[in-house]
């Protein structure tokens, strides 16, 4: 590392978070080999690494920058020759991310900023990132996780590896950043970082692909993100996390605006207020922009107003010795100066317009007044949007990985989609029941269709389940027999019928998402968008929640907010990941191997025995 303290953690990491009186890296002086950020202007901005031999040159000038070293961070410096001068800022990730060299497209700070925050980062997490590129964003990940985090991020193209981890080394960020080769979209992230990640990033072209390796890699309750510049991404990436259980699943696109505010002094004509003048010619309209004053011209028309201006103020204020903003007006003399600091305008006038001195220097009569009951001067703030504003850059997405995603899981509701799909064994023998009648132009099954007819009629619900179950059966037990062969320690069978199709056997312990019956019509009714009596028509086609409740193992109630659910969701995933006993040891990989070599061992001993005891007959 270049300096003499890392360019991006110095705040935290040297002089520590609890010390109130150690100077920060802003604070302190540059010194020989610091990364300082010279600002020219909004948008003119070049990262420097100081060298007492170095100079630096711009169109303000040249500056030496020996003359730097020493210099407070923030200070103004100025050329060599001329009046140019230049600032000198610390650096930080949000003017690095506007100052590094692009290896590729990156990140800038309005998506950045919802990443860090949506990630739920802080010092001591760990977090994987894949797509390194010019490593904008992982320098804003190494600062929200240190100083005891760790950010492990991969890139597949081998040389802007290489040149990212120079470049975090020279900005002290390697004790952070860890930089590897790899294509995670390919081969995933490594199985030693398997359960270790708080929080996962990806920027791929494919990250549906990378979803798998992302869920083993995250803790429970982890966060993912994805970047896709494209909607049809997001969507099969999104597919793919409730595929692999996760939850709360949203997408954000983040457009920013940059608005200029301008600044205006506005002068109100006293015509429009008093009337129309005697005279014909010589008005003028008095209002100026900016501030700028105004001149008087016409003096007889301006005589003639304020004695009239003056004549309705008296009228207005008799008896009336002081009105706070406005002047003070007297019984003897009429109204006259009170002191320097009186305004013309009630509401902020200034004195120092043309306008203003006049009436003060007498020059419009001895009667001027010396307020109005009606302001004629005010100033504008106007925010107009930059015709430079940033447009689509790409969606985010973020999921949270569910504790009960841990464990591996057979869907049931995938086993009946497929076992109804178009030219499966299942929606041959469907058709064949109930005819083509419940088909969709595309052939696929009209579940509308069919789901009214077999929630009215029991005789046509049994011809569906005798059309479809041998078809769910087969592609649920592959499914738990892959994941038996595979070492998944827990699977979770999630099958809405569990009691109905007699297959409690197959688990254990039993769990049951259990809401009262009102909530359960209103949320299929919202889901479906069905009628109440719909509604009311598949839930009697099941068996009543109640009764499952009362054979259940573990109830979940899902009645209450999603933050009481996730707490449920986590006591159950670690009951369900505890010893079973010596039940879940002899259903597991090592109990069945144990028991198809017991059982060998003792085969090859009788064939053994039997032999020698043929020989000695």
């Amino acid at each position: 590392m270049i300096g003499t303290a890392p360019a991006f953690l110095a705040s935290t990491q040297e002089e520590g978070l609890s010390s109130s009186t150690a100077p920060t890296r802003q604070h302190r002086a540059i010194q020989e080999g610091d990364l300082v950020i010279v600002y020219e202007g909004h948008e003119r901005m070049r990262a420097v690494r100081v060298s007492s031999k170095g100079r630096f040159e711009d169109k303000w000038g040249v500056f030496f920058q020996e003359r730097w070293i020493g210099c407070p961070f923030g200070s103004r410096v100025f050329a060599d020759r001329g009046d140019g001068f230049v600032h000198l800022l610390a650096p930080s990730p949000e003017l690095w991310t506007l100052v590094l060299p692009h290896r590729t497209q990156i990140l800038y700070m309005a998506d950045i900023s919802l990443v860090i925050s949506f990630l739920e980062l802080r010092p001591g997490v760990v977090v994987l990132e894949s797509g390194t590129g010019s490593g904008s964003l992982t320098t804003s990940l190494a600062r929200a996780v240190s100083p005891h985090g760790h950010v492990h991020t991969f890139e597949f193209h081998a040389q802007r590896a290489a040149v990212a981890k120079e470049e975090f080394a020279k900005n002290g960020l390697d004790s952070i950043v860890a930089v590897d080769v790899r294509d995670i979209q390919g081969e995933g992230f490594p199985e030693h970082l398997a359960g270790k990640a708080d929080a996962v990033f990806l920027d791929l072209p494919g990250p549906w692909e990378a979803v798998p390796s992302a869920a083993r890699s995250l803790r429970p309750d982890g966060v993912f993100c994805s970047f896709s510049p494209c909607i049809e991404q997001v969507q099969r990436c999104c597919a793919a996390l409730h595929k692999h259980g996760f939850v709360d699943v949203r997408t954000f696109e983040v457009l920013l605006r940059t608005y200029n505010l301008r600044s205006e002094t506005q002068i109100t004509d006293l015509r429009s207020t008093t009337g129309q003048s005697q005279h014909g010619n010589g008005q003028q309209d008095l209002t100026a922009m900016g501030g700028a004053g105004v001149g008087v011209t016409d003096s007889d028309w301006e005589d003639h107003r304020v004695k009239r201006l003056r004549a309705e103020e008296e009228a207005k204020t008799e008896g009336v010795e002081d009105r706070g903003d406005d002047s003070i007006l007297e019984e003897s003399g009429g109204p006259k100066m009170t002191g320097p600091d009186h305004s013309i305008n009630t509401t902020g006038g200034d004195p120092g317009t043309k306008l203003g001195r006049a009436i003060q220097q007498g020059l419009m009569g001895e009667s001027a007044p010396q307020a109005l009951s009606s302001p004629f001067r005010h100033r504008r703030v106007t925010a107009i949007c930059s015709s430079d504003a940033r447009g689509h850059t790409g969606y985010l997405t973020f999921a949270r990985r569910c504790a009960i995603a841990a464990a591996a899981a057979a869907d049931d509701d995938d086993d009946k989609k497929n076992a109804l799909r178009k030219g499966s064994w299942g929606w041959r023998r469907a058709v064949a029941a109930f005819g083509p009648g419940i088909l969709r132009d595309d052939r696929e099954v009209n579940r509308e269709v069919l789901g009214d007819l077999v929630f009215k009629d029991v005789e046509k619900r049994r011809k569906l389940n005798w059309a479809t179950w041998p078809s769910i059966f087969m592609g649920m037990f592959k499914e738990l027999a892959w994941l038996w062969l595979v070492g998944s320690p827990v699977a979770v069978l999630d099958a809405p019928l569990l009691f109905e199709a007699c297959l409690t056997w197959l688990a254990s312990p039993i769990a049951v998402i259990w809401v009262p019956r009102s909530v359960q019509e209103q949320r299929l009714m919202s889901r479906d968008n069905i009628t109440l009596e719909q509604a009311q028509q598949r839930i009697d086609a099941q068996l009543p929640l109640e009764w499952k409740r009362a054979r259940a193992d573990i109830v979940i109630d899902n009645s209450g907010s999603i933050e009481e659910l996730r707490a449920q969701v986590e006591r159950f995933s670690v009951e369900i990941q505890a010893p079973r006993g010596w039940r879940g040891w002899l259903s597991s990989r090592g109990g069945v191997g144990t028991a198809i070599v017991a059982v060998s061992v003792c085969l090859w001993v009788l064939w053994s025995w039997v032999g020698k005891a043929d020989g000695l007959g």
